[in-house]
C-alpha cells in the first residue's frame, strides 16, 4: 500500500474509474455471422481503446506526479465526468441494448472474441504501471459488480457505429481538456501503427477508422504506404551492392582533386566539371588497367563539389545520385546488367518513393495487396521500362545522375550495357559517368563523346605519392645527402616508368621500400627499379621470382588458394580468421586440430600474425580488406571486429587475371611442392574450423551466419571429391565432428532452423566411418566419396534406410535444399551410381515431405516437376531418359495407362518423341525455332525415347498385368510441404 498512499482519494478514484472503462472494451465483440466486417467491427472499438490508452500515457495518469493540468480542479472534475460517462455507456444493458444493438452473448453464441489490433502494447504497458501502484483493495477503489461479467455481442452495424461514435466523442472531448502538445497524439499514432507487422491489420484499421477517426484513417493510410515502399525497397537490395564500391581504396592524399578543375592546357580532355553542371549525355572515364579509374569514380561520386556542381544542372528540380561498380571478381549481381539495373534501381526509388507506384507497378500491387515475404523482382524488361519511364522527365521536375565503374568488367555481351547506357543517355533528364578500360566496343562507342585518359593525367599524383612514400624516408634522406643526384634519378625514373598506372608504381615503391630496409646501395636501388617491368603482367612474374625461396611454397599455396576461392560460385568471402587457423598448420588438413572457441584476443593475434606474414610472403599481390557490414561477425554478434572480421583478397583484378594466365601455375615461383595439397580440402576445413568460432548458436542471426559457411564447406567438399579424394577425407572427419556435436546439443539452435532439423536426424550406420556425413554427401554429388565409404566400412549402400533411404537423398536433397542458398550440381550420377551400387527403387519408407514412398515414387514427381526444363534443355532431358531407363533396368514397375499427376510413364516417353526439331508439338515459334538449331541434340533424345518405348514393351510383355503397390502422401511437388494434406496412402500401378 505505499505506493497508493502518496495519492489523494480523488486520484486514486480517477484512476479506478479509467481502469473499469478500459476493463470494458473487453466485454463487446462481434457475431461470427458478420463474416469480414466481425474483424472490422472488433478494429473500431479497438481503435478507440488505443485512443483512450494514449490519453492516459501522454497525461502520464499512473505516474507520482502525473500530468500538473489534471490537479485544476475544474479539469479534474471534468475529466471523471467524461470518464464516468464512457463507463456508463459501455455498461449500462439497457442502452447497449436499445440505442446500440448489442445483445448479452452466452457461451454459446457465435461471437468472436476481440483481438487486440493494436491497443496490445499500450494495454501491457498499462497493466504493469498499474500493478505497481498496488491499487487492489484499496476502501475508495470501486469495483465493478454485474456488469463487468456481462458480454455482449454486436448484432446491428449501422447501430453499433453510434457507439463508436459516442466513444470517439468522449475521447476527443478527454483531449480537449488536457491538450496535446508537440503534436503527441499523431506521433503516439503513428507509433502504434508502425508497431503493427501485418499489412492485412494495417488495412483493417484504416477502413475501420475511415469514418470517426480521419487522423487514425490518414496515418494508417501513410503506413501502409511507407510499408509497401520499404517492402519493395528490401527487395530490391541484395547482399554485395555496396561491397566493391566500399572495398575501393580512398586516394591518396590530396591527389585526383583536379578532376573537377579546368584541364590542363598541355593535355587534352574534356572538363568533367563542365559536363556535370551543363547539358546531359555520356562522359566516359578511360584508363589502362591499375591506372586508378575505380579509385577516381569513387572519389567524384562522393567529393562534396561533385554535388554542387550538378545541383547547377538540375537547378530547381529534384536531384539524385546513384553508382555502380561493375566487378568482375565478385558475385552475378556485380557483374551482370540485371544487376546493374537493380542496383541503380535501387537507389533511384530509395531516393525517389513516391516514384514506386509509377515505376514499379506490379511490385506495388503485390506489396499492397498480399503480406507475403517475397515479392518477385521485376524482369530484366521491366526494369529497362522503369528507366525509359526516368528518361520522361522531361521538365524540371526531377533530374538524375549516373556514375557507372568498370564497363569492361560486365560479364556479357558488352554490346547490351553499352545500348542501355546510350539509350538511358538520351534523355535531358538523365546524364551518366561512365569508366571502362579502353576495349574495343567501348572505344567505338564513346570515343566521340566527353572523355579523359586516366594515364595521361596521373603523373603529379604519381610524383607525390613517390615524393610521400619513397622521398620522404629516412633512409632516402641519407642517399640525398651522399649523392643528390643518383638518388634523385630513382625518383624521377620511377615516376617515368609508371606510365600513370598507379598500381604499378605501388609496387615498384614496396620493392624500394624493402631495398631500404636492407640498406642497398644507391646502384642496388637503381638496378632494382631498372629491373622493374613496364608492364603489369610482367611485373607481377618478376614480384613472385623475387620472393625469397624459403617463403616461396607459402606464397604460392596462398595465391592457390585464392585464385580457387575467386573461381568457386556463390561462397562467401575469404575470411581472413579462417586463413590464419589453417596457415598457423601451414595449411595441412591433417595436422589441424579441432578449433574450438577462443578468446578474442587469441582472434585477433592469430589475424594479426597472418596479416604480417602476408605482407612478408606475397610481396603485395594479396591483401587484408576490410568490409563495412560483413554477412558474418566472429566477434559477436553484429559486433564488427576490423581485424577478426576482415577478409583477403587480390590487391587488383589484374592479379587474378594474370594467374588465370596459360601455364602460370607451371611457374617455378608458383610450384607447390607438397602434392598432396588441395585448395579445395584446405577452404572446406577453415569453413567447418570457423563454424566452431561462432561459439553457441542461440538465435536465427547466429543460424544464418553458420548456415554460410555450412554451404561453403559442402561446395568446397564437392570440389574437392573431384579433385582429390585422398586429401578430402580428413576434412571429412572433421565435417563427421562437428555434425556429432550438433547432434549432442554441444550446438544449440532455434527449433525453426534447418540445423536443428539436421541434428535430429536418426541414421542407419551409426558407428561406421563417416555416417553422418554419407547422407550429405549424396545430395551434393560426392561421387568419389560415396564410392569409397563402402569400400571403408565394408557395408552395402542399399543396407542404408535411415533418415530416408539413399536413392530418396539423391534425388529430393531435403538437406541441400535447406541451406538456403542453391548448390549448382547435376544429380542424377549419383542416382545412376547408386542404383548400380545395388540401392532398391522399390524400397518403401519416409519422404521428407512427411509422406511415404519409394525412391521410383520420387522420380516419378522429379520429371513431371522438371518437364518445363525438360522442354528446353536437350542435354537434361538426355540425363533424365538415360536415368529412368536405369531405374527400369533395375527393377521398377511401369506405370500403364492411367494419369500419375498428369503423368505416366507413356506421357514422358512420348513428349521425348516428340522432341524432333521439325515436327515439334509446340505452338512457340521460338521454341521450335530453338530445337532447330539444336537439332543434333533433340535427335538424341528423340533416340533415347525409342530405347524407352522398346525397353517398356518388354517389360509388359514379360510381365503381364503386373501390378506394384507404393505408399505415398499425394503432394503437387516433392519440395512441398505436406501439412494440411490427406494422410491417407494411396496405391497406383
Amino acid at each position: 500500500m505505499a505506493e497508493a498512499a502518496g495519492l489523494a482519494i480523488g486520484a486514486i478514484a480517477l484512476i479506478g474509474t479509467f481502469k473499469d472503462c478500459i476493463d470494458l472494451f473487453a466485454y463487446i465483440s462481434a457475431a461470427r455471422s458478420f463474416a469480414r466486417d466481425c474483424e472490422i467491427l472488433n478494429t473500431k472499438l479497438d481503435v478507440e481503446k488505443t485512443l483512450l490508452l494514449q490519453w492516459a500515457e501522454r497525461v502520464e495518469l499512473l505516474k507520482q506526479p502525473w500530468d500538473p493540468r489534471l490537479d485544476h480542479s475544474g479539469n479534474h472534475a471534468t475529466v471523471e465526468r467524461i470518464l464516468a460517462s464512457v463507463k456508463r455507456l459501455l455498461s449500462e444493458g439497457t442502452e447497449l441494448q436499445s440505442r446500440f444493438g448489442l445483445v448479452a452473448a452466452s457461451e454459446d453464441d457465435d461471437t468472436v472474441m476481440a483481438e487486440p489490433t493494436i491497443s496490445e502494447p499500450r494495454m501491457q504497458r498499462f497493466l504493469k504501471d498499474f500493478k505497481q501502484l498496488k491499487l487492489d483493495g484499496h476502501v475508495s477503489l470501486q469495483k465493478l459488480s454485474y456488469t463487468k461479467a456481462m458480454r455482449w455481442a454486436i448484432k446491428d452495424k449501422q447501430k453499433f457505429d453510434l457507439l463508436i461514435k459516442d466513444l470517439s466523442y468522449f475521447v476527443s472531448r478527454l483531449n480537449t481538456v488536457i491538450p496535446e502538445m508537440s503534436n503527441s497524439i499523431f506521433s503516439m499514432t503513428r507509433d502504434d501503427l508502425r508497431a503493427l507487422r501485418s499489412l492485412s491489420k494495417l488495412r483493417m484499421v484504416l477502413e475501420a477508422s475511415s469514418t470517426h477517426e480521419i487522423v487514425v484513417a490518414q496515418i494508417a493510410e501513410n503506413t501502409i504506404k511507407e510499408r509497401c515502399e520499404q517492402r519493395i525497397i528490401d527487395r530490391l537490395w541484395y547482399r554485395r551492392i555496396d561491397d566493391r564500391e566500399y572495398s575501393i581504396h580512398v586516394p591518396h592524399t590530396k591527389t585526383l582533386d583536379w578532376a573537377l578543375e579546368p584541364p590542363h592546357e598541355n593535355v587534352e580532355w574534356d572538363s568533367l566539371a563542365d559536363f556535370l553542371q551543363v547539358g546531359s549525355g555520356i562522359y566516359w572515364l578511360s584508363g589502362k588497367a591499375g591506372s586508378g579509374k575505380s579509385t577516381l569514380m569513387k572519389h567524384v561520386f562522393n567529393y562534396p563539389k561533385t554535388k554542387d556542381l550538378l545541383l547547377r544542372w538540375s537547378d530547381q528540380a529534384s536531384l539524385t545520385l546513384a553508382s555502380f561498380f561493375f566487378w568482375n571478381l565478385g558475385t552475378v549481381e556485380q557483374k551482370s546488367l540485371d544487376g546493374l539495373l537493380r542496383g541503380l534501381l535501387y537507389r533511384v526509388v530509395d531516393a525517389n518513393r513516391s516514384l514506386i507506384p509509377t515505376l514499379l507497378p506490379n511490385m506495388w500491387r503485390q506489396a499492397s495487396l498480399s503480406d507475403e515475404r517475397n515479392i518477385d523482382l521485376p524482369s530484366q524488361a521491366e526494369m529497362q521500362i522503369v528507366f525509359d519511364r526516368l528518361g520522361e522527365y522531361q521538365d524540371v521536375s526531377r533530374r538524375f545522375c549516373f556514375f557507372i565503374d568498370g564497363l569492361d568488367e560486365y560479364e556479357g555481351n558488352h554490346m547490351d550495357s553499352i545500348a542501355f547506357m546510350e539509350q538511358l543517355s538520351k534523355s535531358q533528364a538523365i546524364k551518366i559517368v561512365l569508366s571502362s578500360r579502353p576495349i574495343p566496343s567501348c572505344v567505338e562507342a564513346f570515343s566521340a563523346k566527353p572523355r579523359l585518359q586516366l594515364q595521361d593525367l596521373t603523373k603529379p599524383d604519381i610524383e607525390k605519392y613517390v615524393r610521400d612514400t619513397v622521398a620522404s624516408h629516412p633512409y632516402m634522406d641519407e642517399l640525398m645527402q651522399e649523392n643528390e643526384v643518383e638518388a634523385s634519378a630513382i625518383l624521377t625514373d620511377l615516376v617515368d616508368k609508371a606510365s600513370g598506372v598507379f598500381l604499378w608504381v605501388v609496387l615498384a615503391s614496396n620493392s624500394l621500400l624493402q631495398g631500404f630496409a636492407s640498406f642497398d646501395r644507391v646502384s642496388q636501388l637503381r638496378r632494382r627499379v631498372n629491373e622493374l617491368p613496364p608492364e603489369l603482367e610482367s611485373l607481377f612474374q618478376h614480384m613472385l621470382n623475387k620472393i625469397e625461396h624459403r617463403y616461396r611454397n607459402e606464397a604460392a599455396r596462398l595465391l592457390r588458394l585464392c585464385h580457387q576461392h575467386q573461381n568457386t560460385s556463390n561462397v562467401e568471402p575469404l575470411y581472413t580468421i579462417g586463413l590464419a587457423l589453417m596457415d598457423y598448420h601451414e595449411m595441412d588438413v591433417c595436422r589441424a586440430p579441432t578449433f574450438s572457441r577462443q578468446t578474442m584476443e587469441q582472434k585477433r593475434r592469430r589475424c594479426r600474425t597472418f596479416e604480417g606474414r602476408l605482407r612478408s610472403r606475397c610481396c603485395g599481390l594479396l591483401e587484408i580488406q576490410r568490409p563495412r557490414a560483413p554477412d558474418i561477425y566472429f566477434g559477436g554478434i553484429r559486433v564488427y571486429d576490423h581485424c577478426v572480421d576482415s577478409t583477403v583478397g587480390f590487391i587488383h583484378r589484374s592479379v587474378f587475371e594474370f594467374l588465370e594466365s596459360p601455364n602460370v601455375w607451371g611457374l617455378s615461383c608458383l610450384h607447390i611442392e607438397d602434392q598432396t595439397f588441395e585448395p579445395n580440402a584446405v577452404l572446406a576445413c577453415a569453413s567447418l574450423h570457423m563454424i566452431r568460432l561462432t561459439g553457441a548458436i542461440y538465435d536465427m542471426q547466429r543460424v544464418t551466419e553458420v548456415g554460410l559457411l555450412f554451404t561453403d564447406a559442402l561446395i568446397y567438399c564437392l570440389a574437392a571429391d573431384r579433385a582429390s579424394t585422398d586429401a578430402l577425407v580428413p576434412v571429412l572427419y572433421r565435417f563427421q565432428e562437428l555434425l556429432e556435436d550438433f547432434a549432442s546439443g554441444t550446438y544449440r539452435f532455434p527449433s525453426s532452423s534447418f540445423l536443428f532439423e539436421l541434428a535430429n536426424r536418426q541414421y542407419s550406420h551409426v558407428g561406421a566411418t563417416l555416417f553422418m556425413v554419407l547422407p550429405l554427401a549424396v545430395e551434393i554429388g560426392m561421387l568419389n566419396f560415396v564410392r569409397l565409404y563402402e569400400e571403408m566400412n565394408n557395408l552395402p549402400l542399399s543396407g542404408i534406410t535411415r533418415p530416408f533411404s539413399l536413392l530418396v537423398h539423391a534425388i529430393t536433397r531435403p538437406s541441400a535444399t535447406i541451406v538456403k542458398r542453391t548448390l549448382q550440381f547435376p544429380m542424377e550420377d549419383m542416382v545412376t551410381q547408386l542404383l548400380g551400387a545395388g540401392c532398391d527403387p522399390n524400397e518403401p519408407g519416409e519422404l521428407p515431405t512427411r509422406g511415404t514412398g519409394t525412391p521410383w515414387y520420387c522420380w516419378i514427381v522429379y520429371i513431371r516437376d522438371g518437364r518445363q526444363r525438360r522442354l528446353k534443355n536437350p542435354s537434361y532431358a538426355l540425363r533424365v531418359a538415360h536415368v529412368t531407363e536405369d531405374f527400369l533396368k533395375a527393377g521398377v514397375p511401369h506405370v500403364p495407362t492411367h494419369l500419375f499427376f498428369g503423368l505416366t510413364l507413356d506421357t514422358f516417353i512420348q513428349e521425348l518423341l516428340n522432341s524432333d526439331p521439325v515436327k515439334s508439338h509446340s505452338d512457340d515459334p521460338s521454341l521450335r525455332q530453338e530445337r532447330f538449331l539444336r537439332r543434333k541434340e533433340w535427335e538424341l533424345v528423340v533416340d533415347q525415347g525409342r530405347c524407352l518405348r522398346k525397353l517398356v514393351d518388354e517389360l509388359r510383355a514379360a510381365s503381364p498385368g503386373h501390378q506394384d503397390t507404393c505408399h505415398r502422401v499425394p503432394s503437387p511437388s516433392i519440395e512441398e510441404s505436406e501439412s494440411g494434406r490427406s494422410q491417407k496412402r494411396l496405391k497406383y500401378s
